[in-house]
């Protein structure tokens, strides 16, 4: 009796415990739409919209949150009425801040650890471009550096990337651009500019793990720039402009994400390779994880598409969708709980075998791989990879083999094989050697 007892509170002690670890905190799960005069939020556990946000404005603004998701930065701009609200995403408290006495324009915003910094027009007879820091702890502004006060250019984006030490600043004035760098955080102006002349640039992001800034110009034009040469390339697009860049941050994940007036983007920023999704996209947001990105186009439709993105960083082909509303314009998507992120048990009892096969004039040499199922009934495929390099899928249903010939002789290779579900999230991989 004792014993039952003590296991009895011995499984509600980590029952107790397990739920505090994994209860899902009040900014995560949650996806931001704004409408003209509202910001709605929708809960994907639960599958709806449980929130709306009252906003005193005509236009419906862009949203971005910061790296952590408990800030949601609006941008308004429209006639006199321009500044950024920003929302405590768990008692969804909110501060206005307006630049230039209202006059200045917010165009984009980009985030460090600590700071937001926020590429401004003054609209004033000056017209001249301001990066406003602003405090994500307290919201005060720390610093204003000033871009340019001449040629009346206008702002056209700025991107931050991931290590946080640089941020880059899109101007144009209709002949010129110049995409300016800042030292972070000494936020100082790094010389020399790049320079360049029409088209324009509409929006820019700078990638991931290499040192690139792609740029969508207007018409039609993706390029590429390398900040420590200034060299850069050009190619044609399918969409007339490119609004709207974000990025998949994981590590060896070289993956951004384009939307504009046309198809879904997936960039490789290793060989600037696109590949076109062909579901129409004006405005998209990615979750800090990088496991879903969503996408809309509310000009046309009052859905939001949910891609699921693989380990590759590629999206799983077809998307989920929830109903949001005509008349939508800004996404933000905060993070995910713990417990959210979805795991897959990997296969078991991979073995291979070595096999020779002698001709009259040659020898075919053949690795042979077998492995056991996983035990996870949503498993629906295995990845087969030589050497880091994917040579193969095999379906759950079918023989769980796998035969590479015309190997080399007298060579060592390493196999890996790893379980997918249907959203094509990936389960930790088994490994074998051979030498051939």
């Amino acid at each position: 009796m004792m014993k039952s007892i003590y296991y009895f509170l011995l499984m509600l002690k980590l029952y107790l415990c397990s739920t505090t670890l994994f209860a899902v905190l009040p900014y995560q799960n949650k996806v931001y739409v704004s409408f003209p005069g509202t910001i709605a939020v929708y809960d994907i556990d639960k599958e709806n919209f449980t929130k709306s946000i009252q906003i005193p404005d005509l236009k419906a603004p862009d949203l971005a949150l910061n790296l952590t998701g408990t800030k949601l930065y609006a941008l308004t701009s429209f006639n006199t009425s321009n500044y950024i609200t920003i929302y405590d995403t768990t008692t969804f408290k909110a501060k206005k801040i307006s630049f230039f006495n209202g006059i200045g324009i917010p165009d984009s915003i980009a985030f460090t650890k600590d700071f937001a910094y926020i590429n401004v027009l003054d609209n004033g007879d000056v017209r001249r471009v301001v990066v406003f820091v602003l405090d994500v702890n307290t919201d005060e502004i720390r610093d204003q550096i000033v871009i340019t006060q001449t040629n009346r250019f206008s702002t056209n984006g700025i991107s931050i990337p991931p290590d946080g030490n640089r941020a880059f600043v899109g101007i144009s004035n209709g002949e010129k651009n110049r995409i300016v760098e800042l030292a972070i955080p000494e936020n100082v102006i790094v010389e020399p500019t790049i320079n360049f002349n029409s088209p324009n640039i509409i929006s820019l992001i700078a990638a991931p793990n290499v040192s690139k800034i792609f740029v969508g110009r207007n018409p039609s034009i993706l390029s590429v720039f390398n900040p420590n040469d200034q060299k850069h390339s050009n190619q044609r697009i399918p969409n007339n402009f490119l609004q709207y860049f974000v990025a998949n941050t994981s590590k060896d994940v070289n993956r951004i994400y384009a939307a504009g007036d046309g198809p879904l983007l997936v960039i490789n920023t290793i060989d600037n390779s696109i590949k076109e999704i062909n579901i129409k996209t004006e405005t998209l947001a990615i979750n800090p994880e990088n496991t879903r990105l969503y996408t809309a186009n509310f000009l046309t439709s009052p859905y939001v598409n949910i891609f699921r993105i693989n380990e590759s960083g590629d999206l799983v082909i077809p998307p989920r969708s929830f109903l949001a509303g005509t008349g939508a314009r800004g996404l933000a998507a905060g993070p995910e709980s713990p417990s959210d992120k979805v795991v897959v048990l990997p296969p078991h009892k991979l073995r291979g075998e070595v096999i020779k096969n002698k001709f009259l004039t040659q020898t075919d040499i053949v690795n042979f791989l077998t492995w056991k199922a996983s035990l996870d009934d949503t498993v629906t495929s295995y990845n087969v990879y030589r050497d880091g390099e994917l040579i193969g899928t095999v379906l759950a249903t079918s023989r769980l083999e796998f035969v590479d010939h015309n190997r080399r002789d007298d060579k060592t290779y390493v196999y890996e094989v790893v379980a997918a579900n249907s959203d094509g999230v990936l389960s930790s991989p088994v490994t074998i050697e051979l030498k051939d």
